[in-house]
């Protein structure tokens, strides 16, 4: 079966605890990391929660975070397609603090 081009959308999810001057400081730097790392993807912020009580000049932050992206592969099945678009999603994440990142394939569609 030949290779084609397949136009895969990923979905993923996760949380990662930042430290970071305030709510807004924190949700800027994971959406301003991420964007370094794959800069195609679409980032969402869903969480900002500060775990622990106290305020301090710079505090913990467990921010939770939703991503998608569109990869184009080239492979003979669906499936392949599907498992080379995760393959690259992780490399990109890998050795980040999102390498924990929940991905999935949210849809194939020959390019």
């Amino acid at each position: 079966m030949a290779e084609r081009e397949h136009a895969v959308v990923l979905a993923g999810s996760g949380r990662v605890a930042v430290i970071a001057y305030g709510l807004a400081d924190a949700e800027h730097r994971v959406q301003k990391e991420l964007a370094r790392l794959w800069p195609e993807a679409r980032v969402e912020i869903t969480e900002v929660l500060r775990p622990e009580g106290g305020q301090r000049i710079a505090e913990e932050f467990h921010v939770g975070y939703r991503l998608g992206a569109t990869l184009r592969v080239h492979a003979a099945t669906a499936e392949a397609a599907g498992r080379e678009a995760l393959r690259q999603a992780r490399q990109r994440l890998g050795g980040s603090r999102y390498a924990r990142t929940e991905l999935r394939v949210a849809r194939d569609t020959p390019a």
